[in-house]
């Protein structure tokens, strides 16, 4: 096939055409590139082949990560404790019967109630500065969260996000379970710790309902001394006789606000370091950084080299 034609000039003046042709092509010296399946494995030969440097990589993170995760870090236990919220019809119940054991002084209505939202409450109170700042000042556990470390130079603050660094909860709609959970170097700490947690929340439930109590009857009283109204008068000697019956049943309402489940408990094997887990997570980043490698050079090997020259 006439690759170009040329117009030359003859020694006599005349011009001819004259056709060059193209060098035929040799099917020895065309390259065909890989692609879809025969890509993937040309891809997978180049890590068989280095798989001698990618096993010993694999071994080597996970010896290293085996050796650091039982020789140098710390272990810790982690205990959990299972709290079920009363449902406010529940709670109303219970607190009527014993009322009526008490000698029928009638209903009062909680503000404890249940249910997701009262799940939330309690989540927030177990997590706010003040509750946790109350309990590390109420068991004397200054000594134990409050050494000096990277961060703020309030000690309070030190203990506090010490504490959120151990302790987390969650709450099931599926279940409508109340999980704490509080991590420790000591299994028996760790009970300990949880078991505060459970028995301040109850008590701040408690001072709550107390509290809200005695400042009603507080304004009331202070409202009918001065009233001069005698219907007025009545209506609040009758609302003042109700917070009184809720303020004796402060107790009541507060053991009655949930159910402990299950205690708080640690298993007797360490929660972290989780050795297997981190050893096989090792491992696997190492294949995968290792085969990555052996691809990269097995593609530059495999690449001809580009020489360019001048022609004299």
């Amino acid at each position: 096939m006439a690759d170009a034609k040329l117009l030359e000039s003859t020694n006599d003046g005349r011009r001819v055409r004259r056709e060059t042709k193209r060098a035929p092509l040799d099917p020895a010296r065309i390259e065909y590139e890989p692609s879809g399946e025969g890509d993937l494995l040309h891809l997978i030969g180049f890590v068989l082949q280095s798989w001698r440097s990618i096993s010993a990589a694999v071994l080597l993170a996970a010896g290293v990560t085996l050796v650091f995760t039982t020789m140098v870090l710390k272990r810790t236990y982690r205990a959990t404790a299972i709290l079920r919220p009363t449902p406010r019809s529940e709670l109303q119940s219970r607190v009527s019967g014993t009322i009526a054991a008490l000698g029928g002084l009638g209903s009062v209505t909680s503000l404890m109630g249940a249910g997701s939202d009262e799940a939330q409450e309690y989540m927030t109170i177990l997590t706010s500065f003040i509750f946790n700042t109350t309990l590390v000042n109420q068991h004397h556990l200054s000594a134990q969260l409050s050494k000096p470390g990277l961060g703020s130079n309030d000690p309070r603050w030190r203990a506090y996000r010490r504490l959120m660094r151990r302790f987390s909860c969650e709450y099931s709609v599926r279940t409508g379970n109340l999980t704490l959970y509080y991590e420790d170097s000591s299994q028996s700490s760790a009970e300990q710790i949880l078991s505060y947690y459970i028995e301040d929340l109850r008590e701040r439930l408690r001072a709550r309902e107390v509290q809200d109590a005695s400042v009603a009857i507080d304004s009331m009283k202070q409202e009918a001394r001065v009233s001069s109204d005698a219907l007025m008068q009545t209506q609040l000697y009758e609302l003042i006789a109700k917070q009184t019956q809720r303020l004796k049943l402060a107790q009541v309402q507060a053991d009655f606000a949930f159910r402990v489940l299950e205690p708080p408990i640690a298993s007797d094997k360490p929660y972290r370091p989780r050795v297997l887990i981190d050893v096989a997570l090792a491992g696997l980043v190492a294949f995968s950084i290792a085969s990555m490698v052996a691809i990269v050079r097995g593609l530059r090997a495999s690449q001809p080299e580009t020489r360019v020259g001048v022609s004299p």
